[in-house]
């Protein structure tokens, strides 16, 4: 009998075993996205997804990504946010939030801001603390306190929530850690252990791009770090030659990062892929040139087309190109459901936003979807 309970001790023993889902997002750019946030949601729900990620994305304006003026919303041109439109938002995000809820799917959020004011700024390097008032807002009451009285909401019905204050968002946490420290346990205290709070960042240039951070700094986003309930990051590393080492490298080198920043991961502490995906561009990266073969599009995988679907433009309309997404999302897949690492990938988010929706969520973008793929990752079925 002893002999027995043997190998049940050991697997015991080794750290634990990866299990997760490659999972839609459905993103929100403009207040008209937040208005038809329910028609992508009961998409993904009736492909069969168990976990959707919900994308609110505010905007800013700033004068350079050190000094930022003020949040604001798209519709016109970038109007600032106001009471009225913070609970416009909230209402369209709790309509849509409890399709998902009703049909017993697990939510997360990962709320981001995107530059309005057409300087280019990109996220990863704007500079602000989420507590400060920028002209009469702060980011934590544009999106982050009304996603918490939205999840409140939802804590009746029985699914599991991640919950990330930011995503891609690198210069914010680590330049103002203890602000988050401050949100963290203030909503912690609100929603107790069934929901799951987090943060996420980029896979490089962690804290921005040529953005210093104090030791003070460091020791507190250190603390924050063995604080919050996941890390998650967005993973557009350029794709190895073998692709079914890719998701593994990549991981690896992203905690390497970490380390060289002198930054420690709390061991078991699960790691989210926030953004993945292959948009089928190139290095240009001017949202109109595809890719022509595997090798253009695995150097960059964070660039594509934004375009509705066009079968004379299509990067997947080329056979070696549609078996390589394939190879990718297989070899994700596997990745996510059979390594046993200390740090575990737990959830890994699809960006479909245009030629990157192989998921075909939004009107115009169905053609690039691939159901062969769909299958798989909802079906398990193998390719």
């Amino acid at each position: 009998m002893k002999l027995l309970l043997l190998p049940l001790l050991l697997l015991s023993l080794l750290p634990k075993l990866a299990f997760a889902e490659v999972s839609p997002s459905i993103l929100l750019f403009n207040i008209w996205d937040f208005n038809s946030c329910e028609i992508q949601m009961q998409k993904a729900i009736d492909l069969g997804a168990k976990t959707i990620n919900i994308v609110p994305t505010i905007k800013f304006i700033a004068h350079d990504a050190t000094k930022l003026e003020y949040f604001c919303y798209q519709k016109n041109f970038c109007d600032k946010f106001d009471r009225e439109v913070i609970a416009e938002v909230e209402n369209d995000l709790k309509k849509c939030a409890t399709i998902a809820a009703r049909a017993g799917v697990n939510l997360s959020f990962t709320p981001h801001i995107d530059d309005g004011g057409g300087r280019g700024i990109w996220r990863n390097n704007l500079v602000f603390d989420p507590r400060a008032s920028y002209q009469e807002t702060t980011y934590k009451e544009s999106i982050l306190d009304p996603i918490y009285r939205i999840i409140k909401s939802l804590t009746p019905f029985d699914i599991e929530i991640d919950f990330s204050f930011q995503g891609e968002m690198g210069a914010t946490v680590f330049n103002y850690p203890n602000s988050y420290r401050q949100i963290l346990k203030e909503y912690r205290k609100g929603l107790g252990k069934k929901v799951k709070l987090g943060i996420s960042i980029n896979y490089n240039a962690l804290g921005g791009w040529g953005h210093r951070y104090r030791g003070v700094e460091r020791r507190t986003l250190q603390k924050l770090i063995n604080e919050v309930d996941f890390l998650g990051f967005s993973f557009y590393h350029p794709v190895e030659k073998k692709i079914e080492d890719h998701f593994s490298f990549g991981t690896k080198k992203f905690l390497w990062e970490l380390k060289n920043k002198s930054l420690k991961l709390p061991e078991n502490l699960p790691l989210h892929f926030t953004e993945i995906g292959l948009g089928g561009g190139n290095l240009s990266n001017d949202g109109r040139s595809r890719g022509n073969n595997a090798f253009e599009i695995g150097k960059a995988p964070y660039a594509g087309l934004y375009s509705s679907f066009n079968a004379q433009t299509s990067p997947w309309e080329i056979s070696q190109n549609a078996i390589f997404r394939r190879e990718f999302y297989n070899s994700l897949n596997n990745y996510l459901n059979s390594e046993f690492i200390s740090n575990p990938v737990t959830r890994a988010f699809v960006w479909n936003a245009d030629s990157w929706d192989v998921f075909g969520l939004y009107s115009g973008t169905e053609g690039y979807s691939d159901q062969s793929i769909i299958d798989l990752l909802f079906s398990n079925r193998s390719l």
